[in-house]
């Protein structure tokens, strides 16, 4: 795409690859000798080490810090009752009463990590969350919060979201990747990574994160999909409104472009808001908008508020920004920009008002009148680091690199934009050398986890929260190692920062959060004590075949942390289930080709199930694929390119080895 990339493209619909983040050598500095203003050149990794020490002196490994409530409140959602609003406490499991004023009236628990929120025709409301399968509803009396009751959806371990349709049908997607007629209705596989699903009077429509896919289907789901919305990388949330000519989809997403890192920055990476129309089976693409270009990033919370012929208006919002747009999508564009807050990832529109929820801030927001009020969740618990609330802002907005454009290949982004929720974006990019191409990691769980990604092997944070600033700002011409003036981020307060950041502020911020940023508890295990029969198979198999690379190792650059067979299970069953499956040299098992000469570093499993696709080389689609492909050949292991004679494992020890994984 040319430079100034145009505000409305035709939509490219072909699949193409796409490339990885490289981190600089162990050791290295990123960019040369790196000098704060006024002082002497200093060695940032270095200089870093020590305070990476202290956090880990800090940290028991065996329970570390669970992202569910250590992150703060997390506002998730946010929806419009009589008499003011109702929201979600992500890491608070509570649903909570606002009024017009969103100062808080009432609050009640809800299903542990609440992640959806629907109000149904009748006023009633339903919560759904990602760690229960339960499908609770509640009623508003004038000032209260009312349990009605709740419902399970059988063979579920955790609900991700709902939705309710006009006829008051009401759906639910798991965290497996199917959506659920509630209660005791039809179920589809929709695709992996289902974040948000939205029910119109005709349709279901669901957003396939790791998939690159908006599925839409029919309302009652039961027949094929009616069509899908396909791009080469992932859409992070979407709106949907039924017309007389059909369905209209605004999304926003990525560029439909291969990352490309030929030019050592990167490239293709923007953010856009995408418009289709869906009708007679297949999708048409109306517009596309490079909101980056807005100072729009990581769009995730989207309202369509009109449509009129072939002119959309939607409501657009960046998590990764604190700029907002109304945009009228048609021939020309029209944008109109709301100075913001980052962080918003739900919003409500209202008759004079708008209101958001900002995970990012632990904040209700208010926009009345083009000015934004920002209220935050107040409930008496243990304040967070301010050092951790900043390097959490460092990674998903674009506070990393403020100085980035968007200019031709280049592009404003966030680290979230590769690791969506700080899990992956199911992408295999293209990682600049030869015809090497690698799947994103996770960087949840990185602090148990050394060395870190598959071919550099940073030996530590340190060395990590140096090289994501060189690496964010590649390409444009400022100096990475830079200070921030919060005068320049009014929205900074909000956070507790209270005066100038110099640049290894910066840095020890992220390697904060980044050590505080662990995995929440697997739904498939909470609650439970002991292995099935299959399961303890499977982890008999583990032992025997798997366990060698995937150490049961609660840090992997450290033997002595080698967890003994006899406590996996009460280890795994935990909440926390902190054995890292990993471990810290490189293996070469046959998945070509390898990111370095000696192959790749063998990576973690745990939470397996959040990561798709599945190896190095993503050509695997499913853990079933994966198990499909073992090869043994006297002790040595082969996920592919076995030799001949290699013999593979039966049909029950698969199923074993499942059962198994799916704790992990």
């Amino acid at each position: 795409m040319a430079a100034g990339k145009s505000a409305a493209l035709a939509l490219a619909l072909a699949l193409a690859a796409c490339s990885s983040r490289v981190a600089p050598q162990a050791g290295s500095s990123g960019g040369g000798a790196a000098t704060t203003p006024g002082q002497s050149p200093v060695d940032p990794i270095a200089a870093l080490r020590p305070f990476e020490e202290e956090v880990r002196r800090g940290l028991d490994l065996a329970r570390p810090p669970s992202a569910e409530t250590g992150l703060g409140a997390d506002p998730w959602a946010v929806r419009r009752v009589a008499g003011g609003f109702v929201g979600i406490l992500r890491g608070r499991a509570a649903l909570v009463l606002l009024d017009d004023a969103l100062k808080e009236i009432a609050r009640i628990p809800a299903p542990r990590s609440p992640t959806g929120l629907a109000v149904t025709p009748a006023g009633e409301v339903i919560v759904v969350g990602e760690l229960s399968p339960a499908v609770a509803r509640f009623s508003v009396r004038e000032r209260t919060l009312v349990p009605l009751g709740e419902t399970r959806v059988a063979g579920v371990h955790g609900l991700r979201d709902v939705t309710v349709a006009p006829s008051g049908a009401v759906w639910v997607a798991d965290d497996r990747g199917r959506i659920h007629r509630a209660p005791g209705g039809p179920s589809a596989f929709v695709g992996h990574g289902v974040a948000q699903i939205v029910a119109t009077a005709r349709h279901v429509v669901a957003d396939a994160v790791t998939d690159h896919e908006i599925v839409v289907l029919p309302a009652d789901a039961t027949k094929a999909p009616e069509a899908r919305i396909r791009h080469d990388g992932p859409f992070w949330g979407f709106d949907a409104r039924e017309t007389p000519k059909g369905l209209v989809v605004v999304a926003g997403g990525v560029e439909n472009h291969p990352l490309d890192r030929r030019e050592g920055f990167f490239g293709y990476v923007d953010s856009f808001v995408y418009a289709y129309r869906v009708e007679g089976g297949r999708a048409s693409p109306i517009g596309a908008v490079n909101v980056s270009e807005l100072g729009v990033v990581t769009p995730k919370a989207i309202a369509i508020e009109a449509i009129s012929g072939d002119r959309i208006d939607a409501l657009v919002t960046g998590y990764g920004g604190a700029t907002a747009v109304r945009l009228s999508i048609g021939d020309p564009v029209r944008s109109a920009p709301i100075t913001l807050v980052p962080g918003v990832r739900a919003l409500e529109v209202g008759s004079k008002a708008i209101v958001m929820a900002s995970p990012l801030l632990d904040a209700w927001v208010r926009v009345d009148e083009g000015r934004a009020t920002v209220v935050p969740v107040r409930d008496g618990a243990a304040a967070r680091d301010v050092r951790s609330r900043l390097g959490e802002a460092l990674f998903f907005t674009s506070l990393m690199a403020p100085k980035n454009t968007s200019a031709g290949a280049h592009s404003r982004f966030t680290c979230e934009t590769c690791h969506f929720e700080g899990y992956v974006d199911g992408r295999t990019h293209h990682t600049g050398r030869e015809d090497i191409h690698a799947t994103t990691k996770p960087l949840v769980g990185l602090v148990g986890n050394r060395p870190h990604f598959s071919r550099a092997l940073d030996p530590d944070l340190a060395t990590v929260s140096h090289a994501e600033f060189r690496v964010a700002g590649a390409g444009n011409p400022d100096d990475p190692f830079f200070d921030v003036d919060p005068r320049e981020h009014p929205w900074l307060a909000h956070l507790g920062v209270e005066g100038p950041l110099s640049a290894l502020d910066l840095r020890r911020a992220l390697l904060r959060f980044l050590a505080d940023f662990s995995h929440r508890p697997n739904p498939a295990s909470i609650g439970r004590a002991t292995f099935t029969p299959e399961e303890r198979d499977g982890a008999a198999i583990f032992e025997r075949r798997c366990a060698s690379c995937h150490a049961a190792l609660l840090s992997t650059d450290d033997p002595s942390t080698l967890i003994a067979p006899d406590r996996w299970e009460s280890m795994i069953l935990s909440e926390a289930a902190p054995i890292v499956w990993g471990s810290a040299g490189y293996r070469k098992t046959g998945v070509e080709p390898y990111v370095h000469p000696e192959g790749a570093r063998t990576p973690s499993l745990r939470r397996l199930y959040k990561k798709h696709p599945y190896f190095t080389n993503g050509s695997a689609r499913s853990i079933d694929d994966v198990l499909d492909g073992v090869r043994l050949d006297g002790d040595r292991f082969f996920h592919q390119r076995a030799p001949d004679g290699a013999t593979g494992v039966g049909v029950d020890q698969k199923r074993a080895l499942r059962a198994f994984l799916e704790l992990l």
